[in-house]
Order: structure tokens, then C-alpha cells, then sequence
């Protein structure tokens, strides 16, 4: 096991580190090896930049835009035509036009989104955790390390990330159910996410297999189910989109000088978007290891016993 963070002990027990807290050691651990936690996070960013400089080069990308825009013009002229009330011209689509393009992009977008989901995302996160408990063991966490370390669990995290995904879509059976059933899936899918929230930084970091590190994450996660959804808020929706917003107030200014196709606007959304993925990614990372951390450390360290109050002597 990766040591976690030293704790400072009081007459009350294990201190419980608040989500502000584990923001400020984040940020405190990402300023001081940030080279080191971009440099892991490239992992999980490249792929898809690689991608698009590609689609971009061959024309792809272009293409489908100007295609993916004619369709949607002639969609609303065929809805307009209709009066709203006839969507039988759906069933004819596309309408003579060319969609190649369109279709070319989608495949290859799912294809890397496959394996930058599975394989570079789970290995960059896997990565994050050895990089954590090294900056508090030796103080000097690496790269290679850090990578080789995950690589020795890419097995189990790739099972993991295989097993959450099959399960989210599996629990899509709630939504049969009439009414309840969107709330229903919501809300199985929202609590097992946060009871299981820990499995990835527990597998490496305790170096077990999946249903062990499923098993612990549940007994952490006790009795802390708005916590994690606080931390998961924090390090998740709120820096996500913030960074999307980010993006696409940058971008919509530059498409409106160079136009939304160009290749100038198209090259900058990338650029952008890859330079903030290296930011906001080890963020998240970080947090949830050092959140796991903080949870590792109360669980194991026994509650101080009751105080000693003097015997009651009853008024004479």
C-alpha cells in the first residue's frame, strides 16, 4: 500500500479532512509536481488530439461539419414545410445528401472514445494514485514509476471500468418502469456510483482485485453518501464545467472572426480544450486519492474511547 498523507492526531482521534480541505492539499500536491500530474494526464488527452489533428488533416472533420449543417437545414425547412405535425420525412432521411463524412467521424469517434475511456483514462488515473502516495512516501514521485506502477493494475482497473460501464447500461431496465422509472435509474445509479466512488485509488493503492476493492470501497463510503457526492461535485460537474464554459467562450469568439468550420477556429477549440483537459483531469484524481486516503486513514485507526466522567455520589 502507497502511504497516505501523515495525519495530526488530537485527544479526539483521526482528523476528518474537510472537502475544503482536500481541495487546498490538492492544489498545494498539483502546484508542486504539476509537470509530473500533466505529464499523466496527457495519457487520457493525447488520444483524442491525435484524432482530431488527423481528421482535421485528411479533411474529415471539415467535411462533416458542412455536411452535419446542411442536414440540419434541410431537417428545419422539412419540419416547417410540414406544419409541425407531419415527421414521416424523417424515415427518408437523408434526404439526398451526402452524410460519409458524418459517418466516417462517428466511427472513428467512438472507436478512440472506446479506448481513451477503458484504456488511457483508467491507466492516467491509476497512474495519479501511485503518484500521490509516492509524494508522500519518498517525496519525489516520477513518471515512469508512476505509469509502471499502473500498468501492474491495468488488468483490474480495465475490469472495473468494463464492469461500471456494463452495469450503468444494464440498470437502463428501470427506465420500463412507467412513470418512477427515470427516478428510479437515477437515483440506484447515483448511490452505487458513490458507494463504489473509491474502487480505482483502492485497487492500486491496497493492490487487491475488483470485488475486494468493490467490498472495501462500500465499507469506506459508510454512512458518507453526501460527502462523496460533495467531493464528486467538486472535482467532477464543477471543474468540468467550468472548463467548458471556458471553452466555449473562447471559441465562439474566435469562430466568429475565422468562422466556425475554419480551420483557425477548429485547430484553437482542440488547443484549448487539451490545455485545460491537462489542468482540470489530475484535479479530479488527486482529490478522490487523497479523499480515499482520508477515509483509509479513519477506518483503520480505532475511535478514542469515551471520557472517564468522576462517580455519581448522590446529594447527602
Amino acid at each position: 500500500m502507497y502511504p497516505p498523507p501523515p495525519p495530526t492526531y488530537s485527544q479526539y482521534g483521526p482528523p476528518v479532512m474537510s472537502i475544503g480541505a482536500i481541495w487546498n492539499e490538492t492544489i498545494r500536491l498539483f502546484r508542486r509536481h504539476s509537470t509530473l500530474f500533466m505529464g499523466l494526464a496527457a495519457l487520457q488527452v493525447i488520444p483524442q488530439l491525435l484524432l482530431s489533428v488527423v481528421l482535421q488533416a485528411t479533411g474529415v472533420l471539415g467535411r462533416s461539419q458542412v455536411q452535419l449543417e446542411a442536414v440540419i437545414a434541410e431537417f428545419t425547412r422539412r419540419f416547417e414545410a410540414g406544419n409541425s405535425q407531419d415527421t414521416s420525412f424523417i424515415n427518408e432521411f437523408p434526404w439526398g445528401l451526402p452524410v460519409n463524412a458524418i459517418a466516417q467521424l462517428l466511427v472513428w469517434s467512438l472507436v478512440i472514445f472506446f479506448i481513451q475511456f477503458f484504456v488511457f483514462r483508467t491507466l492516467a488515473m491509476g497512474a495519479s494514485v501511485v503518484a500521490v502516495g509516492d509524494a508522500y512516501g519518498t517525496g519525489e514521485p516520477s513518471w515512469g514509476r508512476s505509469v509502471q506502477g499502473a500498468l501492474r493494475h491495468l488488468p483490474a482497473l480495465l475490469s472495473w471500468a468494463i464492469l461500471a460501464g456494463f452495469s450503468f447500461f444494464a440498470l437502463m431496465i428501470l427506465l420500463l418502469i412507467p412513470c418512477l422509472g427515470i427516478f428510479m435509474w437515477f437515483g440506484v445509479v447515483l448511490f452505487l456510483a458513490m458507494r463504489l466512488l473509491l474502487v480505482p485509488q483502492i485497487i492500486v493503492a491496497e493492490d487487491v482485485n475488483v470485488f475486494t476493492a468493490m467490498g472495501r470501497s462500500w465499507e469506506l463510503t459508510r454512512n458518507s453518501f453526501w460527502r462523496m457526492l460533495g467531493a464528486w461535485l467538486l472535482f467532477v460537474l464543477l471543474i468540468g464545467l467550468l472548463s467548458g464554459l471556458i471553452t466555449t467562450l473562447f471559441s465562439s469568439v474566435v469562430a466568429s472572426v475565422a468562422g466556425s468550420t475554419s480551420g483557425v477556429a477548429i485547430a484553437f477549440t482542440q488547443g484549448l480544450s487539451t490545455v485545460l483537459g491537462l489542468v482540470t483531469i489530475p484535479l479530479a484524481y488527486i482529490g478522490f486519492t487523497l479523499l480515499y486516503y482520508d477515509h483509509q486513514r479513519r477506518a483503520t485507526v480505532p475511535p478514542p474511547a469515551p471520557p472517564q466522567y468522576p462517580t455519581y455520589t448522590p446529594y447527602q
